[in-house]
């Protein structure tokens, strides 16, 4: 029996002569999907091509004719506001034989070519290269605009974009999916390069200055060129050439001319004599006596070692101070950027900002001159070494300073660490002092006092506390020190001045509740 053909809509203009158009094809027969050809997708999906249109036939849904048309009308509705399809895709239902019940749903759209058919052979000439680039861009720009306008993405397989005759991309895939932190754009760039022997170094190095440009217009943050370098950093390449491309690619991303690109954001353990002990302290915020108190135990203890993981500044009333007493390269201690650092030094108040936390941003801003916010934005986002790893957030993050380390996802933090054969992951970010840990036989935990000896667990989690404003209960200045040969680590709670900080805050008009966390450990 023949088709019943309701058109629903299209990301343009309607044209009614398509129904005639969907019913001829679908009396067709279909086109069979494999890998590498020109039509590749879901086993479920139905396409059915001329030489003008491209028929798709979504078999996996099949309803009611209401919902089927309410479900055509959402996607149709999204389309148009993305307007990443080709302006004349058009949804419709299709009802065989006139029977009540269930309709299929599918669209129609010019025939395009697809993005990957064209890329399968060497580009014959350097003009070709930088037509090739002008595609890659277009398709970038597209998902970077999604990512910042509705914190959605493109799947960038190039099977999935589609040119015209005038050289125009085009979305050709029917789904968008959630904002990843630039997890998937790592992917597919991999993808590229792996599957199209001709991206050679200069190519790569290319495509990653578009990137670069792409990310820094539509986010207009420097951070997500490091995430993205990051992400890159760990994809596998099947050879050294490859590899070297993928080092260009990078390098591109970084805007710097060299192809040996490795780790960007990384903080180097500094070619110095070994140091039995390693401080660790956290989250300052702002709050120059706690710090002072922290510095002059370590040089009572002779402790000359040591990493602050993020958070110089926010919260407190002393940015300035705090920024210039770790300035001081005399310290000896590494120092890693946090969420707050980044808000300060860039005006971006990211995700996990509070009212009272936006406030303490807004105030510290003008208060910074620019040679501090660029040097807080110089900071790395974490630190390695042999069998440890520093960020400020969570493992887990690949923004490396928005994610938490508690209750609910330590689970999934560990487990992180066994994937990536790290035994210990040091961490800021909760104000909460203590280890969660994993023994030889999975068994998860936590441990809470003043001394754990990391030697009896396979992986770890420490978090030395606040420095500057603590959140267990408990006032004062905190850090935690590692004996490297014995693998104890002890915690410290230090007692400072508190009533200059509160007399600082209540002058300047800081959030009440902030005054309180100092007082209670809140």
């Amino acid at each position: 029996m023949d088709n019943e053909i309701e058109l629903i809509g299209a990301a343009a203009a309607g044209d009614s002569s398509l129904a005639g158009e969907v019913a001829r094809l679908l009396s067709g027969g279909k086109i069979n999907l494999s890998y590498g050809a020109d039509f590749m997708g879901r086993p479920a999906t139905q396409v059915y091509s001329c030489e003008r249109h491209v028929v798709k036939l979504r078999g996996e849904l099949s309803l009611k004719a209401a919902i089927a048309r309410g479900w055509c009308l959402h996607a149709l509705a999204r389309e148009r506001r993305f307007a990443v399809h080709h302006p004349d895709k058009t949804w419709f239902l299709v009802k065989r034989g006139g029977a009540d019940g269930d309709v299929g749903i599918g669209n129609i759209c010019p025939r395009l070519t697809p993005l990957h058919s064209l890329l399968r052979s060497p580009p014959a000439s350097q003009a070709e290269r930088e037509v090739r680039l002008a595609w890659l861009d277009a398709l970038l720009a597209m998902d970077c605009r999604l990512g910042r306008e509705a914190s959605t993405r493109l799947d960038l397989g190039l099977s999935n974009f589609g040119l015209d005759a005038e050289g125009r991309i085009y979305y050709l895939d029917d789904d968008f999916y959630s904002a990843d932190g630039w997890v998937a754009l790592a992917q597919a760039l991999g993808v590229w390069l792996r599957s199209y022997g001709w991206m050679d170094e200069a190519f790569a190095a290319g495509l990653g200055g578009l990137l670069r440009r792409r990310l820094l217009h539509f986010f207009e943050d420097v951070h997500c060129l490091t995430v993205l370098a990051e992400q890159l950093r760990g994809l596998f390449m099947p050879n050294p050439e490859k590899k070297g491309v993928l080092g260009a690619l990078v390098g591109g991303l970084a805007g710097v001319a060299s192809a040996a690109v490795a780790a960007p954001a990384a903080a180097k353990p500094q070619a110095k004599p070994r140091q039995r002990y390693f401080a660790l302290l956290a989250d300052v915020h702002a709050n120059l006596p706690a710090l002072e108190a922290a510095l002059e135990f370590l040089a009572r203890e002779n402790i000359r070692d040591g990493i602050i993981l993020g958070d110089i500044v926010g919260y407190g009333p002393h940015p300035v101070e705090c920024v210039e007493r770790l300035q001081d390269a005399r310290l000896g201690l590494g120092l890693l950027r946090g969420n707050h650092d980044h808000a300060a030094a860039t005006g971006i108040c990211g995700q996990g900002f509070g009212a009272s936390a936006r406030w303490c941003i807004e105030w510290t801003i003008p208060r910074l001159a620019e040679a501090h916010k660029a040097w807080l934005l110089a900071l790395p986002v974490f630190a390695e070494g042999e069998g440890w790893l520093a960020v400020h957030g969570a493992p887990v993050d690949p923004t490396f300073f928005n994610a938490y380390v508690y209750q609910m996802t330590y689970a999934q933090n560990l487990d992180v660490l066994a994937e990536r054969g790290i035994a210990v992951c040091f961490h800021g970010h909760t104000h909460m002092p203590g280890v969660y840990t994993r023994n030889k036989a999975g068994i998860d935990g936590f441990v809470g006092e003043r001394q754990v000896s990391l030697a009896d667990w396979r992986h770890c989690l420490v978090c030395p506390g606040s420095v500057g404003q603590p959140r267990n209960r408990e006032a004062g200045a905190q850090l935690a020190v590692l004996d490297r040969d014995t693998r104890q680590l002890r915690f410290f709670n230090l007692p400072y001045a508190v009533d200059g900080v509160l007399k600082d805050m209540e002058q300047a008009g800081f959030p009440q509740g902030l005054t309180r966390r100092l007082l209670e450990g809140l």
